[in-house]
């Protein structure tokens, strides 16, 4: 063979490619399109056999090589499927410099001769006399080779066959840059429609909690105030007491909802996850069981997160119940933690991560594994990994979603059958400034209140009359309203001093804040206590925290609601 670059064999390779590059361009990159492309270069270029090979890291860190198509002339034998190509690997075999050499960019046209002694064996007992690789590059990364086996006669590959086969590879590289980018695109459109529905989900329990709480808050209200005043034997006063558990397992419910819809109060703080976890091992060990072995390890334990440890604590819990269910005969559970960049986040397919560094938590359970079409449900309501084995944990997935977005973190699911299920939680680093930076209320003075004076605005009818009742009955003078509008007029037309604005947040026309600011303006001594079924972080929504006002969580208790204006304005 000549060699020149317009030598017959290398146009028949050249003819080939165009053609397998017309057809990827057409249709998808398929198996069936890639044994066809395998099959023109094959022929083309008068080959024994042509094969795709893809590589692949072990968890060890070794770089092995698949044999993922082949196409063979006929008279020769298949090499696919056989166990003794299967899982080569590059160093054990002693061919390592193969591998740098494909990974340069550069082809490699030999024979067995070039081969450590035990693999030049092998490749003759093949049948093989030459051979010719070419690197398959994706975006610098060397994803795998194209290689043409030459079983009949020594053959000297030339310049223009190696110029053509390596064009092949870059079509071959092109293809797998379309399918993998196509691949990405599909689960990103799955993982934003998902998120999607997560937040639906999370809108309307959020609706629901506050209608909710506001009716706990009335018969909560009303049933202390009835137990107050029935004498201790009294037979009334157990079926109260009855009515009043009902309603603190309703209002546990109601938080449950709050968390879903990422509305719950939360305080965070910096905080050091390593020994905050090997406080809170034991405890759930206990929750999982004594035939469930669970182990913790975090590879950096002075790493510090940013996050509610209430919020994050109540997220585990829900992990390991959900774990614990997909192992009811007994298994492992694997809690771990290290510290990672949000080029990993990234890589989860989050365009733009909040934070720059995140704390990977990991909960890997050895049950069944899932579906994939139930593993997309798992965040759901009423939807967990029991769900199986019919024991589902309400809202308690859900739960663990909405108390990880609220940290400004991300939370993933992988799952397959016999594989068990793997929960991946990025939670954000707190930065340097944060750990040296501690957050404290300044103390509020209380004053002698005598005939202290509230102005109450709450546009629930039940709370608001409730409110009153309890306020009224410690002394104070309540002025009650059920907006800001008519908040508004009272304040105007009231000559005396009004010592306390207590106010609903989110109401109809105008929000608490902007009510707050408009009459802070008129009486520059009054404190502001906000009430909400939302946590307190929604107040910033609606306007600046005031120094002297504070937060109510509903529903609340009629000693709490005491408790706190007192701490404002004394009584």
């Amino acid at each position: 063979m000549t060699g020149a670059p317009g030598s017959e064999p290398g146009r028949r390779i050249l003819e080939a490619v165009v053609a397998a590059a017309e057809q990827f361009l057409r249709a998808p990159f398929t198996d069936a399109a890639i044994t066809e492309m395998l099959e023109r270069l094959g022929r083309a270029a008068e080959a024994s056999r042509a094969h795709l090979f893809v590589n692949r890291q072990t968890a060890e860190g070794d770089w092995v090589v698949d044999l993922l198509d082949e196409w063979v002339d006929e008279g020769f034998e298949p090499l696919l499927g056989k166990e003794e190509i299967a899982d080569w690997s590059y160093a054990a075999s002693g061919n390592g410099w193969l591998f740098a050499l494909l990974a340069r960019g550069e082809t490699h046209a030999g024979t067995p001769a070039d081969f450590s002694a035990a693999t030049r064996a092998e490749l003759e007992a093949q049948g093989v006399v030459g051979m010719v690789n070419a690197p398959i590059l994706t975006h610098e990364r060397f994803w795998g080779f194209l290689g043409f086996d030459e079983c009949r006669r020594e053959r000297s590959w030339s310049e223009s066959e190696l110029a053509a086969v390596r064009l092949g590879a870059s079509v071959l590289a092109a293809a797998v840059d379309r399918r993998e980018a196509e691949r990405e695109l599909r689960e990103r459109e799955e993982r934003l429609r998902q998120s999607s529905r997560l937040e639906a989900w999370g809108r309307l329990a959020a609706g629901v909690a506050r209608d909710f709480d506001a009716l706990m808050t009335t018969i909560r209200g009303h049933g202390e105030r009835a137990v107050a005043r029935l004498r201790a034997g009294d037979p009334l006063r157990a079926e109260v007491s009855e009515i009043l558990l009902a309603a603190e397992r309703a209002t546990e419910l109601t938080r449950e909802l709050v968390a879903v819809g990422r509305q719950q109060e939360a305080r965070p703080q910096p905080l050091e996850f390593g020994p905050w976890l090997d406080q809170r091992l034991p405890m759930l060990r206990r929750i999982a069981g004594g035939e469930v072995e669970l182990t913790g390890e975090v590879a950096d334990p002075t790493s510090r997160i940013h996050a509610d440890p209430r919020l994050l604590e109540q997220a585990l819990v829900a992990l390991v119940l959900n774990a614990r269910d997909a192992v009811p005969e007994g298994g492992r559970i694997e809690l771990a933690a290290r510290a990672v960049t949000g080029s990993e986040v990234e890589r989860r397919g989050v365009a733009e991560p909040v934070g720059a560094g995140y704390l990977r938590v990991t909960l890997r359970d050895s049950g069944p594994g899932l579906e994939p079409d139930q593993a997309e449900h798992l965040f759901e309501p009423f939807f967990g990994d029991g769900e199986r084995g019919g024991k589902g944990r309400g809202l308690g997935l859900s739960t663990v979603y909405g108390v990880v977005r609220q940290c400004d973190g991300y939370v993933f699911a992988d799952s397959a059958p016999g594989e068990g299920t793997t929960f991946t939680l990025f939670l954000p680093l707190a930065a340097d400034d944060a750990l040296a930076a501690a957050l404290t209320e300044p103390a509020k003075p209380a004053r002698a209140a005598g005939a202290s004076t509230v102005l109450l605005v709450e546009d629930e009818d039940l709370i608001r009359s409730l409110a009153e009742q309890i306020l009224t009955d410690s002394g104070y003078r309540v002025l009650p309203a059920g907006n800001a509008s008519e908040a508004r007029e009272i304040a105007e037309n009231n000559d005396e001093r009004i010592d306390l604005l207590l106010t609903d947040i989110v109401m109809p026309g105008s929000s608490g804040s902007d009510l707050a600011q408009r009459l802070l303006r008129q009486h520059p001594e009054m404190k502001v206590l906000y009430m909400s079924g939302y946590s307190d972080s929604i107040i910033f929504r609606y306007g600046v925290l005031q120094d002297r006002a504070a937060f109510l969580q509903k529903p609340f208790a009629a000693e709490v609601l005491e408790r706190k204006v007192r701490e404002l304005i004394g009584g």
